[in-house]
């Protein structure tokens, strides 16, 4: 019996190990963002990159090379399946602000209800943007963060790292929090500081009515789930902010007529 042996022309060595059910971006081609944050977050993170590991890192993110990914304390780490047999462990290191620029940040912030309802709703006029410099902090990192793969690739970023970068930049591009998670502060405490800053109570929920974390959620970020994952575009949650958060102290509670307006004005940005 002959056997075949395959020719080294026969042999792709560029081609990564299929992962089942891998993380993948929701754009399988063009744009991998669009909204002005996920493009300036994408951008920060791959200004350094080859051309030919960019593209690859597209490639690997877009074809669900990505087993898990999470994210804590400004920390990302993800494990990528590349060519090897063992998947590459990547690390992103994002810079967190200052807590003194949180703090002046939010306190601005607070008084514009509008803002407020467009972040919960996964929105982040342009608005934002402006009202962080005005505090000289910037929602946006200005230089690459600190990567790291445990690859033997001498170029850097490497094509894991990016998959990684492109991933992130997927999903912050709809859900902004997620960027003021990386950046030092994280959705539970964004809620909480918002309620101290309008003096109101903090809920009183029973522990056991709290829904445990999903393999999905920011906490917990991402895992690799048992079924296919969603590479459809999601739109993003309606959000009643006078329901979530309460209505601050120093708007006029027994006027109906601007508290609908209001609830419209924060349906039109959840929409745009």
């Amino acid at each position: 019996m002959i056997s075949h042996w395959p020719t080294h022309q026969e042999i792709d060595i560029n081609v990564p190990i299929s992962v089942e059910h891998g993380l993948q971006l929701r754009s399988q081609r063009g744009e991998i963002v669009k909204n002005w944050w996920g493009r300036g977050l994408l951008a920060a993170m791959d200004s350094t990159a080859v051309k030919e590991e960019l593209d690859a890192g597209k490639r690997y993110a877009r074809k669900g090379q990505i087993e898990w990914m999470e994210c804590s304390e400004s920390t990302v780490k993800a494990s990528v399946q590349g060519r090897d047999d063992k998947p590459y462990t990547v690390t992103i290191a994002f810079k967190a602000l200052p807590g003194a620029a949180w703090t002046a940040v939010l306190t601005e912030l607070s008084q514009r209800l509008d803002l407020c309802g467009a972040i919960l709703g996964g929105s982040m006029p342009e608005d934002v943007q402006a009202l962080f410099e005005r505090h000289d902090a910037a929602v946006l990192p200005a230089d690459p963060p600190h990567s790291t793969c445990d690859c033997e690739r001498t170029e850097r970023p490497c094509r894991h790292m990016l998959a990684v970068a492109c991933l992130v930049a997927d999903r912050v591009d709809t859900r902004p929090l997620l960027l003021f998670e990386l950046r030092g502060l994280p959705q539970e405490q964004f809620m909480t500081r918002l309620r101290e800053l309008w003096n109101l109570p903090l809920p009183d929920v029973d522990d056991a009515d709290v829904p445990q974390p999903s393999e999905r959620s920011v906490t917990g970020y991402y895992r690799r789930p048992d079924v296919e994952p969603e590479t459809q575009p999601t739109a993003p949650p309606k959000v009643d902010v006078l329901a979530k958060l309460g209505i601050p102290q120093f708007f006029n509670q027994d006027d109906q007529t601007s508290l609908q307006t209001l609830r419209k004005l924060y349906h039109d940005h959840i929409r745009r």
